[in-house]
């Protein structure tokens, strides 16, 4: 037997979805309808089995679906059902980018995996610090695993700048210890213990959490003018009696240091919690 084949098979493909388009747009041996409101797309149920496991599945059984040659889709929008119906067809399509929480949505309950990833390129190139919580909420609901390592990458090299966010308390324990100890973070200490005063005042539920977090950071690192201005000025300290003591000792640490390598130390910079008049007073020498 001699095999004939087209000199451009990929093309030859190419060239009959083009055809198959054009006869779905001209209602052309179409034998499906696709109702979404008051919209109807006329499309052909071997392209959508072929392209949609969500068709494929209710036309190769008997369902008053295949029964009536009709499916009517509610709640969702009639524009990202159309693009992903042309997405079958032709492998593209054009969309305005406010809809593609919507066309996530869509091309999930479709089945559609190859328009997720093609959703995904667009989502990786747009994270900003703005909506990066919302991009990755998007990630975690429809398995954007691409999407997912691009955000992991964007929260290590702008946390400073997403802590100001109002999710940045949702951060699990364990992804928070794990980001402020990530080295090529370049983090100073100092960075660390505000970012963890930081996930705490976002989420106060988190403060079971904090000395988990502060085990993990370098307080000889960090000056102890920064120390003493926490102590005076920041309400999560003030307020929690154990963490007063906690920044307090290491400051007292810092003044021992500081007393055998500088005589002329000024007393006045350094404050104390007294255990036996539970009060803070001016240390003394």
């Amino acid at each position: 037997m001699v095999q004939i084949a087209c000199p451009d098979v990929e093309k030859h493909a190419v060239t009959m979805m083009k055809q198959l388009h054009q006869m779905k747009r001209e209602n052309d041996h179409c034998d499906f309808k696709i109702q979404v409101g008051d919209d109807v797309y006329y499309t052909h149920k071997n392209v959508l089995s072929a392209g949609s496991a969500y068709f494929k599945d209710i036309l190769k059984n008997d369902t008053k679906m295949r029964r009536e040659a009709k499916v009517v889709l509610k709640d969702v929008d009639s524009q990202c059902v159309k693009n992903c119906i042309d997405f079958i067809y032709s492998g593209k399509f054009e969309m305005a980018h406010k809809k593609i929480v919507e066309l996530l949505r869509v091309a999930n309950m479709l089945q559609l995996e190859d328009v997720k990833r093609a959703v995904s390129g667009t989502l990786e190139e747009s994270i900003t610090v703005e909506n990066y919580f919302a991009t990755r909420n998007l990630t975690k609901m429809y398995g954007l695993e691409a999407v997912s390592a691009k955000c992991s990458i964007f929260l290590k090299e702008n946390i400073m700048e997403i802590s100001h966010q109002p999710e940045f308390g949702n951060i699990g324990k364990q992804e928070f210890i794990n980001l402020i100890q990530f080295e090529e973070s370049k983090l100073w200490e100092e960075e660390k213990l505000k970012l963890s005063l930081k996930w705490v005042e976002k989420n106060p539920k988190k403060q079971e959490h904090l000395y988990e977090c502060l085990e993990v950071i370098k307080f000889d690192e960090i000056s102890t003018a920064m120390l003493l201005d926490l102590l005076k000025t920041h309400p999560i300290i003030s307020n929690n009696l154990e963490l007063y003591k906690f920044i307090n000792g290491h400051i007292l640490k810092a003044r021992e240091g500081l007393k055998k390598t500088e005589k002329g130390y000024n007393e006045e910079l350094i404050i104390l919690f007294d255990d036996e008049t539970d009060c803070i007073r001016p240390l003394i020498q």
